[in-house]
């Protein structure tokens, strides 16, 4: 990917599909399909988070990692429902392994902050104001 004048142009395109048609799929080619979805749509609204789903998916089969796991939480948040995100949220929660390194990791607490308002959970957002 380049960034030309505040816009940015995805330049490994070509390279992940040929590596996609040739079945030589790994973490990355998977991490680079998930970044040209987010790079590609024209606005946040009209990301194709039910692709990224998928893609995140694939990547938890691959790197089953609590980062991987809080990025396909959020996605599934925000493609099916900010209820189901939360609840994916809740579970890495009280996973051990996961909290243990999320804990420090900012966009954990982003994420937590992000999904409640989308359900509509007043005392949550009041919450993480706080």
């Amino acid at each position: 990917m380049q960034v030309r004048g505040g816009t940015v142009a995805t330049t490994d395109g070509p390279f992940v599909e040929t590596a996609l048609r040739r079945g030589r799929v790994g973490p990355h080619q998977v991490q680079a399909a998930i970044a040209a979805l987010h790079v590609t749509a024209p606005t946040f609204a009209e990301t194709d988070w039910a692709q990224i789903v998928l893609l995140s998916r694939a990547l938890m089969r691959l790197a089953p990692t609590p980062v991987v796991a809080l990025n396909a939480a959020v996605a599934s948040g925000m493609a099916i429902a900010p209820e189901h995100g939360l609840r994916a949220l809740a579970a890495l929660a009280g996973d051990a392994r996961s909290a243990g390194v999320l804990t420090e990791y900012h966009p954990w607490h982003a994420s937590n902050d992000a999904l409640p308002p989308r359900a509509r959970r007043v005392a949550e957002c009041e919450r993480g104001l706080r």
